[in-house]
């Protein structure tokens, strides 16, 4: 009788074993697509950042170069604004007439 209760707790034993590794293995595995995923998003998120801002200077610097082309060219004109205060004028660019 001692030895059948004696493999009774090691089935038991191996069991629980099993039963803990299985769940240890999914927890581990479901970890690692959410940390995948979260990475991914985080990297989409970055190159996105990148994109936009080069976008911006791509944009500015085009508007620049066009401006400094068509004022070469005489096609722009530099017109000081009137203003109150003596300090600074501000100029303003119009097509010139």
């Amino acid at each position: 009788m001692k030895s059948r209760e004696v493999s009774a707790v090691r089935i038991q034993k191996q069991m629980r074993r099993t039963l803990a590794r299985k769940k240890y293995v999914e927890i581990k595995f479901c970890a690692n697509v959410l940390q995948t995923g979260f990475r991914a998003m985080a990297a989409c998120n970055k190159f996105r950042y990148m994109k936009q801002t080069y976008r911006k200077q791509t944009s500015a610097s085009t508007t620049i170069q066009v401006r400094a082309i068509l004022l070469m060219l005489g096609k722009l004109c530099f017109v000081p604004q009137n203003t109150s205060n003596f300090g600074s004028v501000p100029i303003k660019i119009n097509a010139c007439p």
